[in-house]
């Protein structure tokens, strides 16, 4: 028994899979069947590595080693002859087929199968993914299944937004359902299972294998019921033989030959990015692609400077709209220590309280003391050049230090290498705007947006770096070569170390 397939064989928790008012009703509740959390008791079942080989002869044609296990979401009999674990995309038409036709099979074998859900959200999909995510959070709440059924329900409505009313409607705590959607765990999770899937040979949705037979396609639920009637008869023979019920998917498991499943993903692959974005206005950032912004030399950063994922802020002090945008960069700081935030200056050209603040925390940067004053300007609704001078005696600053180097040829570069980096992609926008990874996202933000596109960003990243073998201190430079308008970037003029000379 290989080592990884038993240490993913874990006590089976199974749930039926059925979509909003467009199908047939769940299965009866019943004691043992009840929908629940991933985190609830799982039934009784044995470990590959509990039972023999005695029985394997009867265990007949090809089948797989498909593992379960106690975060997987089920529903259906608490002591199965069957077991069916099925690879699903949200957006896809025919597996909202399946869900109805699964459900109304089920129906007729209360005490005899169940089902595990498992996530496998395709490329071509760019909205199966987020969904994915939406439904491993609500099943952190013990509403898997509600979210399930309103994904299914309508398939057209899998913007971001349309999650949201998914996970108010049903009753989520939203604010916990927010958190752990953007959660990079949450990722993890489904891209382990689309790793999981594609070891097991699955390359189009749904697949599923009843008893670790694999099927493809949205069987009809004459064609499910005799399926499940030749496995029931098989699992019967084994119980005859002397198999406990609890023994039946540990004997199968074990007598199985193909696909034994990979050791989960140190981090999951890239998140199938979106090919349109139906709400981009030519001109202006789009929300899809990864642009080539640079971090500067002289760019200001916190976190490891080795981090998968690099947030630049285009920042001006001393607004509303500033003031809340860098709140919530400062939330993202807080709760995701992991990432690297850079910030750059964007101040209004005919503002001389944005520009005298951006002068000067690019000046505080030659004391060391940029995130000092950076945070007293960001907490700021309304500036003028005096209270800067005020604000930046109050962190310790040399004012009369500041003063020469706010007059100095560096700042003063510094300042149009911001602005000229953020014209080649920012088009009409204003400041606060944000690049994760060079993902635009507008002054609008939340901490949890920005995480979301960062849990994203992080698979892509960790791919990358693996596929080219790129060193971690050299990942996001690396990355930035092939994402878009690169070579326009590049004709910027950029200072370097040197120049820079801290």
């Amino acid at each position: 028994m290989p080592p990884t397939a038993l240490r993913l064989f874990v006590p089976l928790v199974i749930s039926i899979a059925v979509a909003g008012g467009c199908i047939e009703k769940r299965p009866r509740k019943r004691e043992g069947a009840t929908a629940r959390a991933a985190t609830s008791s799982a039934p009784k079942q044995a470990s590959p590595d509990a039972v023999d080989d005695r029985l394997a002869h009867l265990v007949e044609g090809d089948r797989y080693r498909v593992p379960v296990g106690a975060a997987d979401p089920w529903q259906g009999a608490g002591d199965p002859l069957v077991t069916i674990v099925e690879y699903s995309d949200f957006e896809c038409p025919f597996c909202g087929q399946l869900a109805s036709n699964i459900a109304a099979a089920l129906e007729r074998y209360p005490d005899d199968v169940r089902l595990v859900f498992k996530q496998f959200p395709l490329a071509m999909h760019a909205r199966a993914e987020p969904a994915a995510r939406a439904a491993v959070a609500a099943g952190a709440q013990g509403k898997f299944w509600e979210m399930h059924d309103a994904l299914f329900g309508d398939r057209g409505k899998l913007g971001d937004n349309d999650l949201v009313a998914h996970a108010t409607a049903i009753g989520l705590d939203v604010a916990a359902w927010k958190s752990a959607y953007a959660d990079p765990t949450t990722a993890r999770k489904v891209a382990d299972e689309l790793a999981e899937g594609r070891a097991l040979e699955v390359s189009s949705t749904p697949t599923f294998f009843v008893n670790g037979r694999k099927v493809t396609g949205a069987k009809n639920v004459e064609t499910l019921s005799q399926i499940i009637e030749e496995e029931r008869a098989m699992a019967l023979r084994l119980v005859a033989a002397g198999a406990a019920r609890s023994e039946v998917y540990a004997r199968i498991f074990r007598a199985a030959k193909l696909g034994a499943a990979p050791v989960k993903a140190e981090a999951p692959p890239p998140t199938p990015a979106p090919t349109a974005d139906p709400a981009h206005k030519r001109g202006e950032p789009s929300k899809i692609p990864n642009y080539a912004i640079p971090v500067g030399a002289a760019t200001p950063t916190r976190g490891p400077a080795d981090a998968p994922v690099t947030v630049i802020a285009f920042v001006a002090y001393g607004c509303a709209d500033c003031q809340a945008a860098l709140g919530e960069l400062a939330k993202l700081a807080t709760s995701h220590p992991e990432l690297r935030i850079a910030i750059r200056q964007m101040p209004a050209t005919d503002d001389k309280a944005q520009n005298a603040a951006a002068g000067a925390a690019v000046a505080a940067a030659a004391q060391g003391k940029f995130w000092e004053l950076h945070e007293q300007l960001a907490a700021a609704t309304t500036l003028d050049p005096i209270g800067v001078l005020r604000l930046a005696g109050g962190v310790g600053l040399d004012t009369s230090r500041l003063q020469k180097d706010l007059a100095a040829e560096l700042t003063t570069r510094i300042l149009t290498e911001d602005a000229a980096v953020a014209n080649t992609t920012r088009g009409t926008q204003t400041a606060p705007f944000f690049f994760v990874n060079g993902r635009f996202a507008d002054g609008r933000a939340t901490a949890s947006d920005l995480a979301a596109l960062a849990a994203e960003e992080t698979g892509k990243a960790t791919a990358f770096a693996k596929d080219k073998r790129v060193a971690a201190n050299d990942l996001y430079a690396a990355m930035r070569k092939t994402w878009r308008g690169v070579a326009l970037v590049d004709a910027v003029p950029q200072l370097t170390a040197g120049d820079v000379g801290r």
